[in-house]
């Protein structure tokens, strides 16, 4: 238990890849940043101890700012997966072959930036990779492009995760589950 210690803060951050400026992203009928501030709110982990929360304070923090100024953020080291529109629409083929390449570009900046840091978050818990996107069919083709790119970019860290984001409710819900997953690596020690 930790007594009266304060919970040791662990922030991980999620890119957001949707254009220039993810923060006005319509989704679900909202801005992305209304939804996951609303989102975030309602989010909780599942079946972790009081113990553990007392011990820890996993936080979710999305980073909402263009593709160009991603590769620029400071926090790289803290980055643990991305968040990606996918959702059909016209000219979506292309638009999926901009983003593998600036999936790619990102990747390679956070090895890059993180590469003599061991403490990296993506090092600790792996990379997610979640699609929003209303049928995952119509993305087979680039989420198979993404596992490639990402079996062979992150490879010998703890690996990555794809889900999908088929529903406004699946984005609480990976969350939570994620929330629940870090909480229970970092009461076994890692």
């Amino acid at each position: 238990m930790n007594g009266n210690h304060a919970p040791v803060a662990t922030p991980l951050f999620f890119a957001v890849l949707d254009g220039d400026n993810p923060r006005d992203w319509l989704l679900y009928g909202k801005t992305f940043s209304e939804l996951m501030a609303e989102t975030r709110s309602a989010a909780e982990p599942y079946a972790v101890t009081r113990e553990l929360l007392q011990q820890y304070r996993v936080e979710f923090e999305p980073i909402m700012v263009s593709p160009q100024d991603l590769l620029e953020e400071d926090r790289l080291d803290k980055v643990v997966g991305i968040i990606i529109d996918a959702l059909p629409k016209d000219g979506l083929e292309n638009d999926l072959r901009r983003k593998l390449e600036i999936v790619r570009g990102h990747i390679r900046q956070v090895i890059r930036r993180c590469q003599a840091d061991n403490g990296a978050m993506f090092k600790r818990f792996g990379y997610q990779f979640w699609f929003v996107t209303s049928d995952a069919r119509t993305i087979a083709d680039f989420v198979q492009s993404v596992r490639d790119l990402a079996g062979d970019m992150l490879r010998g860290t703890t690996g990555y995760d794809i889900a999908y984001i088929l529903e406004k409710d699946y984005l609480k819900h990976h969350i939570s589950a994620y929330l629940s997953r870090i909480y229970f690596e970092l009461g076994s020690g890692r």
